[in-house]
């Protein structure tokens, strides 16, 4: 088994960020590319910025797609076999960056981060990965650390989840489009909707219409790096009311305009190319 070097992944390198304690590394695999069992000698946190892949490991196998976040314990074999042509976000962590962080407050396991905010957090990094400056360097120690809390935050919670909760949250990533009615959820599980509510918010640190409207920019992030479609329409597609409201829960969610958004994949609107050409 190969055992690899700290600050050190597999895959084409295609920006990365170094400091003694703290890396920083975007990588790219190509669909079909096979990563033996290996291991790493540091933890780290991996980002799936695009694409899709297949992980074992913990002695069973589980696909993860794009924004899947899956932190892995130092030392914790793993192999990886990509489906499709993608990109992933490494945040390695030396034991020194992790100082004063009890061992057993993160997962001796590898495991993937549930946590919305902890997500957002890891979009965040690859954010300034991309926007690299003089500044980054406390801009990566003090996401990387805000990162580690919440998913120390998030394994505590997620200890504690009812299995009814878990199918409800389970019921929204796949309903978002046309989600049922909090009554009919609730009824479901054989519960109160007050407590379905208040549960959720408790358990994952988001409310239910905020946990569908996270589903949705996420949704809302594949159809601007693929369609050059006005921001209307897509607002329409993905179930927001109009244009305005769509720019602004997104822009609130990732700090971006979806037009600044698209130019980070060199797409434009067909609105703004038919007006180019008229001009």
């Amino acid at each position: 088994m190969v055992k690899l070097q700290p600050q050190t992944f597999m895959g084409k390198c295609r920006r990365s960020w170094r400091s003694p304690g703290l890396s920083v590394d975007l990588s790219e695999y190509q669909a079909g590319c096979f990563l033996e069992k290996h291991l790493h000698q540091n933890p780290f946190f991996c980002f799936a910025v695009s694409g899709a892949y297949e992980e074992r490991s913990n002695g069973f196998e589980q696909q993860l797609r794009r924004t899947s976040l899956v932190y892995h314990p130092s030392e914790s074999s793993h192999s990886n076999k990509w489906l499709a042509d993608g990109r992933c976000l490494h945040i390695d962590v030396a034991p020194s960056f992790l100082e004063g962080v009890k061992s057993s407050s993160l997962s001796d396991t590898t495991s993937v981060v549930d946590g919305g905010r902890a997500r957002d957090l890891a979009r965040h990094i690859y954010e300034e990965l991309m926007h690299a400056d003089r500044g980054s360097a406390l801009a990566f120690e003090g996401l990387t650390l805000a990162l580690v809390a919440m998913t120390i935050r998030e394994r505590n919670r997620e200890s504690s989840v009812p299995r009814w909760l878990e199918r409800v949250r389970e019921q929204l990533r796949e309903e978002h489009w046309n989600c049922p009615p909090i009554k009919q959820m609730a009824a479901e599980s054989g519960v109160h909707p007050t407590y379905l509510a208040t549960s959720f918010q408790r358990h994952f640190g988001v409310s239910i219409g905020e946990f569908i409207r996270l589903q949705r920019i996420e949704q809302a992030k594949v159809v601007l790096a693929k369609s050059d479609e006005p921001l209307g329409i897509v607002a329409i597609q993905l179930g927001f009311s109009d244009q305005s409201h769509f720019c602004r829960a997104f822009k609130g969610q990732t700090g971006q305009t979806p037009s600044e958004y698209r130019r980070l994949f060199g797409i434009s609107s067909k609105l703004s190319k038919n007006l180019g050409s008229v001009l």
